[in-house]
């Protein structure tokens, strides 16, 4: 018996210390909707981005990449600040902003969540607010972050979406839409060929895409969470993207497979 290869997506992973060991992890949360909507998460080490025959080794079995968040921050010199981060992974920074060219240079699948927006605006010329609760009119948007699982992914604020994009055609029309917020830094403006799909009511960056791209899609909050209690918008999300590895698989890739025993 023979069946349609599920598209493998790499997922970026997180460095951290722990007890004196430098290890490499990935929550669950942002695995288990790739996983619902028909694709296989690969976990990628940083180490790839020190090889490029390693690397393009990997890239050439995925048919998509998937940018998660992070208790980190990206670097501020990538994005022409001199300032030090203090919450920092240099291994991530390097892999996820070759990574967003790549994909960008060859049409392969791209969805990024909270750091991975943030990756994405950075990679494409765009710039980033450090803090967001020093910039005047703008609202905290770290909320809960010790709190329940329900508490930190509970809807916070509205979205203003823009017309004529992804989001736009995903929606009801007239239906409001409420997303969560967890994060302490922000998009403050993005480079050429990225179009804004939606802000946040206080004007706040909380979604972007690049038409001229098959898909590569990225937004400010966490629709994992959402897509794994069938919350609607967070479930086409990951469908659409998905759906768009698909396509990108049956272009480049066999797509015979037989099933262990």
């Amino acid at each position: 018996m023979t069946v349609t290869t599920p598209p493998l997506i790499g997922v970026l992973m997180c460095q951290s210390n722990q007890e004196g060991q430098l290890i490499l992890t990935v929550e669950n949360l942002y695995l288990a909707p790739l996983y619902h909507s028909g694709a296989v998460a690969v976990p990628l080490p940083h180490h790839l981005a020190d090889d490029p025959l390693y690397l393009a080794a990997a890239l050439k079995s995925l048919s998509g990449i998937f940018l998660p968040g992070s208790p980190c921050n990206i670097e501020p010199h990538h994005y022409g600040e001199e300032a030090e981060e203090t919450s920092n992974d240099p291994g991530r920074d390097k892999l996820a902003l070759m990574l967003v060219r790549h994909a960008l240079n060859t049409g392969l699948p791209l969805l990024g969540s909270c750091r991975g927006v943030h990756e994405m605006v950075v990679a494409t010329g765009g710039k980033l607010w450090r803090q967001l609760h020093n910039v005047e009119g703008l609202r905290e948007h770290e909320v809960n972050p010790d709190g329940s699982p329900e508490a930190k992914f509970a809807p916070v604020h509205g979205l203003e979406i823009s017309p004529g994009g992804w989001l736009d055609s995903w929606v009801t029309p007239g239906e409001p839409v409420r997303v969560n917020t967890l994060h302490q830094q922000g998009i403050r403006e993005v480079g050429p060929g990225v179009f804004i799909e939606a802000r946040a009511d206080d004007g706040l960056i909380e979604a972007i895409s690049i038409p001229e791209h098959p898909f590569a899609f990225g937004v400010q909050w966490h629709p994992e969470w959402g897509a794994l209690h069938d919350e609607p918008l967070s479930k086409q999300i990951f469908d659409a993207f998905v759906a768009a590895c698909r396509v990108w698989q049956a272009e480049h890739q066999a797509l015979a497979l037989t099933p262990l025993a």
